[in-house]
């Protein structure tokens, strides 16, 4: 039996089998959604050859678990059964009658002492390697034979964007450009568009015309913002700024340009907010904050940035702390240290950085194959944005 603790306390969800797990790991986010996110109703995006049977219990009987049971009966994927307490939904569980336990209650830590067998897992590396693991069959499509494509069944290797195919590119000002094919991909990898026409036509389904700019078109009468943005004018303009509703329209060079009118016919919405602290508490065995971010030169998990050398990606694997907490701590700048959150460990070199202030921490995720950061972090969101709190991690380092 595996539980997921959905938010701190109230929301607990027993899967029957890991099998069901892996088929259901959306299901967070499909919560998340269910609390305000902008994540879409997942269950009716895929895995619609099967409905999976929920059983709840609903010990809060609050407005927000209410809204969270009406959510999940519009799901046609989901078919929901109530039940008056957990040992009754456990039964249907163990009887292999519901695939999915799901509790909403205030006494969430109590509960789950009651269980006989439980893990509880965290979005974080570990818990996506099972779920990868676990899956009938898993295809990937990517430049590389990246860790996460040695797990699949079948790597569908794909060309690159930048020189190996036709289309468009947008840029985080929301500036829509041309991208023109340079060179053919190498060996037996295939341009993206071609790859989903042919597998569509091998299930049976004509796609249509594959040709960038005809896809391309067929979007614009789709998006209302891109309406304006034919090949055309992006090549004669050289790049448009969406929204651009029309041809004769030059594009907004500011999203929110109309709260400089004279008169804003639509202000914008400002909302207070209650600070709410890190989830991942620090404590006497966890006493320091990890944030992680990015380093100018490289880009996400290295997959593309790191298969070239830079005297710039020298040490970028280091853990980075201030003097006066590798002091504190026995580090030795330039040494090696264990360093430990409530999800896992890992090795790594030490840096001294007196840019940081004591208490806080740095790493970045770039060089998963000399230290893998990811291990440590932790999948919790915060309750507006969605954001995932990656920035805020507990932890504790030990000399090694």
């Amino acid at each position: 039996m595996y539980a997921i603790q959905i938010t701190k306390k109230d929301l607990l969800l027993l899967f029957r089998d890991r099998r069901t797990l892996s088929v259901l790991v959306a299901l967070p986010l499909a919560f998340i959604s269910i609390l305000g996110f902008s994540t879409g109703q997942l269950f009716n995006q895929g895995q619609k050859a099967r409905t999976y049977k929920v059983a709840v219990v609903d010990a809060a009987g609050s407005e927000l678990s209410e809204k969270v049971i009406i959510k999940l009966r519009a799901m046609k994927a989901l078919d929901i059964a109530n039940f008056p307490d957990l040992a009754a939904a456990r039964k249907e569980l163990a009887e292999d009658k519901a695939d999915v336990l799901l509790s909403i209650g205030k006494d969430y830590d109590e509960r789950v002492g009651e269980l006989e067998l439980w893990d509880l897992f965290h979005l974080d590396e570990g818990r996506l390697k099972d779920g990868l693991a676990s899956l009938d069959h898993l295809v990937v499509q990517d430049l590389f034979l990246t860790r996460t494509a040695e797990l699949a069944d079948v790597v569908l290797p794909g060309c690159a964007g930048w020189a190996e195919s036709e289309g468009t590119v947008t840029s985080s000002e929301r500036r829509v450009q041309r991208v023109r094919k340079a060179l053919d991909p190498p060996g037996e990898a295939r341009d993206d568009i071609e790859i989903v026409h042919e597998l569509a036509r091998r299930l049976g389904h004509d796609l249509g015309s594959a040709r960038a700019e005809d896809i391309w078109n067929e979007l614009r009468t789709l998006s209302p913002m891109h309406a304006g943005m034919s090949y055309a004018r992006l090549e004669e303009l050289g790049g448009i700024q969406w929204p651009c509703w029309d041809e004769e329209h030059p594009g907004d060079q500011f999203l929110h340009g109309r709260l400089w009118e004279p008169e804003v016919e639509s202000p914008a919405p400002f909302m207070a907010v209650r600070h709410s602290p890190p989830v991942d508490a620090l404590d006497g065995d966890f006493p320091l904050r990890l944030t992680t971010g990015r380093r100018l030169e490289s880009f996400n998990t290295g997959v593309q940035t790191g298969g070239f050398s830079s005297p710039l990606h020298v040490g970028g694997e280091a853990l980075r702390v201030s003097p006066e907490d590798g002091a504190r701590y026995g580090l030795v700048d330039g040494g090696r240290a264990r360093v430990t959150s409530r999800r896992g460990a890992i090795e790594a070199p030490v840096a001294f950085d007196g840019t940081l202030r004591p208490g806080l921490a740095f790493m970045n995720l770039h060089f998963p194959d000399l230290v893998d950061t990811n291990v440590l972090t932790i999948d919790a969101t915060d309750p507006v944005a969605g954001t995932a709190e990656f920035k805020a991690t507990a932890i504790r380092v030990d000399p090694v």
